[in-house]
């Protein structure tokens, strides 16, 4: 159900982003007849970036950028293509994160706008990108809230060099690369969900459900390994040789680093309960002690975990030996010091015995 949850919650993210392009503010003035927008980002009072904007309908969303080594990795590694011009000097300096056909054919065909992107780089603006709206410069060094009459020249140029982005396509929904990452997110996501709830049943339940716990580390790990192995063969080749697939790829590297392990022992644990066939074992075990345990979050907040301590005796082979057992608070009050609590344990798929019952007699 969780998958099915977040696949749909992805899924309709994506349309909505694809549906209502990002608003733009108001116009600040207009040149040579033509309204542009300036968008300042501020942290304490200053001004830490600026954006020039002049608008341009199109569905082509690109970003072009000075070719980082992080570029150069995933291109040396054969994860992704960039799209190459053929004009020697624009393809050394500028990273372009599009692979549309359509905008490779406008820049190969307009040494006009090819000039114009590495013009506006030499003027302080590195970063030309397309929201969908509008066309926009930004900079992070010429910080001022306007825009003089050369930046918003250059601005003009480049916007008028690529107008043939907008009579050309219609359909907003084309782009085969953003239905690709759909479907990477929404796996790689669910993966991280499917570990945030195990994560929040070992931590709130304050339940033992395997006789040895510790024992699913080893079996986990493996699981997790050969999930992580998978996904790294599968990723880049759903992905394609996009050169907007390495955001995807780091963003999901980084949610497999943090979330395999947990997701891996989690796997673990439901196969061995699930796929366990195996005929119960019972076991009669005295309660020598009670114990409730407070625990105390950061804000104040309290809770309980209810434990169960046993005498010594022996247990059926194959079966570990434990002198104290978190249970249910159901469990814990019906049981009393002194009385039997009987067991009812599964020798479990992958041979890592847990608690089908716990019963009071």
């Amino acid at each position: 159900m969780w998958v099915l949850a977040r696949l749909l919650l992805a899924a309709g993210t994506f349309l909505l982003k694809l549906r209502y392009r990002a608003s733009l503010p108001a116009a600040r003035g207009a040149f040579r007849g033509r309204p542009y927008f300036v968008r300042v980002d501020r942290n304490k009072g200053r001004i830490v970036r600026r954006e020039l904007g002049m608008r341009l309908t199109t569905p082509v969303v690109f970003r072009m950028h000075p070719e980082r080594l992080w570029d150069r990795f995933f291109k040396a590694l054969g994860f992704i293509d960039e799209l190459q011009t053929g004009d020697e000097e624009f393809d050394r300096r500028v990273y372009v994160v599009c692979d549309h056909p359509l905008l490779a054919v406008t820049l190969m065909g307009s040494p006009d706008a090819r000039a114009k992107i590495r013009e506006a780089a030499d003027m302080g603006f590195p970063i030309v990108y397309s929201d969908g709206n509008a066309l926009w410069l930004r900079t992070d060094s010429k910080l001022k809230d306007g825009a003089d009459e050369r930046e918003l020249e250059v601005l003009a140029d480049l916007t008028k060099s690529l107008r043939s982005l907008e009579a050309e396509l219609t359909n907003q929904f084309v782009d085969p690369f953003l239905w690709r990452a759909l479907v990477v997110e929404s796996a790689v996501w669910s993966i991280a969900a499917y570990a945030i709830g195990a994560f929040i049943e070992v931590a709130f339940a304050y339940e033992d459900i395997h006789v040895a716990p510790t024992s699913l580390i080893f079996p986990g790990l493996i699981l997790a390994g050969m999930l992580l192995s998978a996904l790294v063969v599968a990723i880049p080749f759903v992905l394609g040789r996009s050169s907007r697939a390495h955001r995807v790829l780091v963003e999901c590297g980084i949610i497999l680093i943090v979330c395999g392990a947990p997701a891996g022992i989690q796997l673990a644990s439901d196969v061995n309960r699930t796929l366990d066939t195996s005929e119960s074992v019972v076991a009669d075990r005295t309660v020598e002690r009670k114990e409730k345990r407070e625990h105390r979050g950061s804000r104040g907040g309290r809770w309980y975990s209810y434990h169960l301590h046993f005498a010594d005796s022996e247990m059926p082979q194959g079966i570990p030996r434990n002198f104290s057992v978190a249970v249910a608070r159901s469990t814990y009050d019906s049981a009393r010091e002194g009385g039997a609590v009987r067991f009812t344990i599964g020798r479990g798929w992958l041979r890592r015995p847990w608690y089908r019952a716990i019963e009071p007699r």
